[in-house]
Protein backbone atom coordinates (compact mmCIF):
# COMPACT_ATOMS: atom_id res chain seq x y z
CA UNK A 1 0.00 0.00 0.00
CA UNK A 2 2.82 2.43 0.82
CA UNK A 3 4.62 2.02 -2.51
CA UNK A 4 1.43 2.05 -4.59
CA UNK A 5 -0.49 4.86 -2.93
CA UNK A 6 2.02 6.65 -0.75
CA UNK A 7 -0.15 5.75 2.25
CA UNK A 8 0.97 3.85 5.29
CA UNK A 9 -1.65 1.90 7.25
CA UNK A 10 -1.22 2.38 10.99
CA UNK A 11 -3.20 0.83 13.85
CA UNK A 12 -6.41 2.63 14.75
CA UNK A 13 -6.94 0.74 18.01
CA UNK A 14 -4.58 -0.95 20.46
CA UNK A 15 -4.65 -3.11 23.57
CA UNK A 16 -2.88 -1.51 26.52
CA UNK A 17 -1.65 -2.46 29.96
CA UNK A 18 -0.35 -0.26 32.74
CA UNK A 19 3.31 0.62 32.33
CA UNK A 20 5.40 -1.92 34.21
CA UNK A 21 2.63 -4.56 34.26
CA UNK A 22 4.01 -8.11 34.02
CA UNK A 23 3.63 -10.05 30.77
CA UNK A 24 2.92 -13.74 30.34
CA UNK A 25 0.88 -16.12 32.43
CA UNK A 26 1.78 -14.21 35.62
CA UNK A 27 0.20 -11.00 34.36
CA UNK A 28 -2.98 -10.22 36.23
CA UNK A 29 -4.08 -6.96 34.62
CA UNK A 30 -6.82 -7.05 32.01
CA UNK A 31 -5.80 -5.30 28.77
CA UNK A 32 -7.89 -2.27 27.77
CA UNK A 33 -8.86 -1.47 24.21
CA UNK A 34 -7.95 2.10 23.29
CA UNK A 35 -9.37 3.61 20.11
CA UNK A 36 -7.60 6.94 20.13
CA UNK A 37 -4.49 7.74 22.11
CA UNK A 38 -2.64 5.74 24.73
CA UNK A 39 -2.94 7.47 28.11
CA UNK A 40 0.08 8.33 30.23
CA UNK A 41 0.96 5.39 32.45
CA UNK A 42 -0.07 2.77 29.88
CA UNK A 43 1.75 1.03 27.04
CA UNK A 44 0.35 -0.25 23.74
CA UNK A 45 1.09 -3.96 23.45
CA UNK A 46 -1.04 -5.30 20.57
CA UNK A 47 -3.18 -4.02 17.74
CA UNK A 48 -6.93 -4.10 18.29
CA UNK A 49 -9.68 -5.87 16.33
CA UNK A 50 -10.40 -2.97 13.94
CA UNK A 51 -6.69 -2.72 13.09
CA UNK A 52 -6.54 -6.48 12.50
CA UNK A 53 -9.49 -6.20 10.10
CA UNK A 54 -7.87 -3.30 8.21
CA UNK A 55 -4.50 -5.07 8.01
CA UNK A 56 -6.19 -8.26 6.76
CA UNK A 57 -7.88 -6.23 4.02
CA UNK A 58 -4.58 -4.69 2.92
CA UNK A 59 -2.87 -8.10 2.98
CA UNK A 60 -5.62 -9.71 0.89
CA UNK A 61 -4.99 -7.16 -1.88
CA UNK A 62 -1.19 -7.15 -1.69
CA UNK A 63 1.06 -8.49 -4.44
CA UNK A 64 4.12 -8.55 -2.18
CA UNK A 65 4.27 -8.73 1.61
CA UNK A 66 7.25 -7.98 3.82
CA UNK A 67 6.57 -8.77 7.46
CA UNK A 68 9.07 -7.52 10.02
CA UNK A 69 7.82 -9.11 13.22
CA UNK A 70 4.81 -9.53 15.48
CA UNK A 71 2.04 -6.98 16.02
CA UNK A 72 2.39 -7.14 19.79
CA UNK A 73 3.57 -9.19 22.74
CA UNK A 74 2.38 -12.46 21.21
CA UNK A 75 4.04 -14.55 23.93
CA UNK A 76 1.29 -13.35 26.27
CA UNK A 77 -2.06 -15.05 25.45
CA UNK A 78 -3.87 -11.80 26.31
CA UNK A 79 -1.94 -9.98 23.59
CA UNK A 80 -1.61 -12.50 20.76
CA UNK A 81 -4.74 -11.61 18.75
CA UNK A 82 -3.13 -9.05 16.47
CA UNK A 83 -0.20 -11.24 15.51
CA UNK A 84 -2.48 -14.26 15.06
CA UNK A 85 -4.94 -12.32 12.86
CA UNK A 86 -2.20 -10.95 10.61
CA UNK A 87 -0.45 -14.34 10.39
CA UNK A 88 -3.71 -16.03 9.39
CA UNK A 89 -4.23 -13.43 6.65
CA UNK A 90 -0.67 -14.00 5.42
CA UNK A 91 -1.18 -17.78 5.38
CA UNK A 92 -4.07 -17.53 2.90
CA UNK A 93 -2.93 -14.44 0.97
CA UNK A 94 -1.52 -16.39 -1.99
CA UNK A 95 -4.70 -18.47 -2.24
CA UNK A 96 -6.81 -15.41 -3.04
CA UNK A 97 -5.04 -14.42 -6.25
Amino acid sequence: DLLTTGRMVLPSDVWTLPSGAPFGSGGGDVPKLRESSIPDGEMGLDIGPESVRRFQEVISNAATILWNGPMGVFEDPRLEGGTRGVAEALAVSGDQK
